[in-house]
């Protein structure tokens, strides 16, 4: 009997704790050893792992130990195990996003090829080679991923599918991040428990965990800056503001749009500053800001000063496509593209670039959630059975993006619990990226600007808001209704799930 208590508390300490996930990444890197492996190993991972997981549940529940932590500890381990699944079926050519072909020279894969090979950054111009404007921090960690892999005698094509073992990574850390993001913001119970199973099986986490670009890694640390910023909002400390430096500046060298939570992170700032609690004086603000300054800022900009300096390439550039281009929409005015939900959306629930349809996507919002769901791609292509699944998690997806902005209403107006500057903090945080995100596809006016990986904090913040709805409703006795959204919460979960794991069969 001993025995049988220490086994139990050995295995509550795992799975309760951060070494979940090493184990987790652990068996991750196990199963990627060999990218030439058997076809039907992607669908025994995902499969297997979720029966696993399914199972470790099935004895809390029966043991009476299930509790709302360990319920979301096993669902980022299920979200680990689809992103994992997804990145064994999915090349480091497939499904990619301005990547191009490695041994090419241009793209992503050529620009960490250069650092690769040369293990310097390229010269010259950034703009004169396609993708080579890009701060270089994501191309640096694979280049020296590849080194790794080729040092250690792998071939120089397990070489280049092992850079899917970071962003995978990556996209792990992600949920980790989100957890502790709505602890912050006091977020708990059900409400917790629906937003986290949301984030972990949402489709654009799992679509770029195999993504080799340089988005993901903004993401994650954009995610980092925010859980730093509100730990520094709780305890204004030096080490903290100085953390919260380093995710800003670091998610900047690895994409420039990362700054886009600078605004939300200066808002806690000047609000710690000029209105500190009477129990939490912000001492020393001088020190501590210029010390975020000094740490943020070189990190944060050296990119963009040598562009500007060696070859006059303004912060912010992005290359416009011609008109010419096949993608080009500019010829739809601003009212179309923001207002025109009648018509077209109705045709399919995949993005249309004017392949396979006689016209091209043009709305932003509707490109936003198709995108959401299944990227650039139709993934029923050659798959005509998994439609029917396809058309499902887009109408609920769409159905729980709506719900979130009407969620986020009535938390910033109504909902008496959230702390005044959580309600400045995460308003201003959505909308400068839904302002982002809409300008730039106005502004550069190709239909494939329109993707929810310019906006990935939107539907972390989405989440969010259905979560605290939810508690709300449950903590006002309105159970019914509460557990009714979970219902469609974990519903979106199993279509995901089953979206994903047919892609792989």
């Amino acid at each position: 009997m001993k025995t049988a208590g220490r086994i139990r508390s050995a295995v509550t300490t795992v799975t309760a704790g951060g070494y979940l996930y090493m184990v987790l990444a652990v068996a991750a890197a196990a199963c990627l050893l060999d990218p030439t492996g058997p076809a039907e190993v992607p669908g025994i991972v995902m499969l297997g792992g979720l029966a696993v997981v399914a199972a470790v549940g099935l004895y809390w529940y029966l043991t009476g130990r299930m509790t709302a932590g360990r319920l979301i500890t096993l669902l980022i381990a299920a979200g680990f195990v689809l992103r994992l699944g997804y990145t064994l079926y999915t090349g480091a050519q497939q499904r990619q996003h301005d990547v191009e072909q490695f041994g090419g020279g241009v793209g992503h894969a050529g620009y960490i090829e250069y650092l690769y090979e040369h293990f310097s950054l390229p010269p010259g111009d950034p703009t004169a080679t396609w993708q080579f404007y890009h701060p270089p921090l994501h191309h640096w960690l694979a280049a020296c991923c590849m080194r790794l892999v080729t040092a250690c005698g792998g071939s120089y094509q397990r070489a280049v599918e092992s850079i899917q073992y970071l962003t995978l990574l990556y996209s792990g850390f992600c949920m980790l991040l989100c957890r502790r993001l709505f602890e912050l913001l006091g977020l708990r119970g059900r409400g917790a428990v629906a937003a986290m199973g949301v984030v972990c099986f949402y489709p654009a986490f799992i679509l770029l965990a195999g993504s080799v670009n340089n988005d993901i890694l903004s993401v994650t640390l954009m995610l980092a800056a925010l859980v730093t910023a509100l730990q520094w909002w709780q305890e204004p400390t030096l080490p903290r503001i100085l953390a919260v430096a380093l995710c800003i500046g670091a998610g900047m060298s690895a994409k420039l749009s990362a700054v886009l939570v600078a605004p939300a992170v200066a808002l806690l700032f000047l609000w710690r500053w000029r209105w500190p609690a009477p129990a939490e004086p912000l001492r020393r603000p001088t020190a501590q800001f210029g010390a975020f300054a000094a740490v943020c800022f070189p990190l944060g900009l050296w990119w963009s000063v040598r562009n500007l300096i060696g070859w006059r390439v303004f912060p912010g550039y992005v290359p416009m496509l011609s008109q010419d281009n096949w993608l080009y929409i500019g010829g739809y005015s601003v009212w179309q593209r923001l207002f025109g939900w009648i018509g077209y959306p109705m045709k399919t629930v995949f993005i249309s670039y004017g392949l396979k349809q006689d016209y091209l996507d043009y709305n932003p919002i509707i490109a936003l959630l198709k995108t959401a769901m299944f990227g650039e791609y139709d993934l029923a292509a050659g798959r005509p059975w998994l439609l029917p699944a396809c058309v499902a998690l887009f109408a609920l997806g769409t159905l729980l993006a709506l719900y979130a902005v009407w969620a986020m209403l009535w938390c910033l107006i109504r909902d008496g619990e959230l702390p005044r500057p959580y309600k400045w903090f995460t308003a201003c945080l959505y909308g400068t990226v839904l302002f982002s995100y809409v300008q730039f596809c106005l502004t550069y006016a190709h239909a494939c600007t329109q993707n929810i990986r310019y906006a990935m904090v939107l539907p972390v913040l989405g989440c969010f808001f259905i979560g605290r709805r939810i508690q709300a409703l449950c903590g006002a006795g309105k159970r019914v209704r509460g557990w009714f959204l979970v219902g469609l919460c974990a519903a979106f979960c199993i279509l995901a799930a089953a979206v994903y794991i047919g892609l792989g069969v």
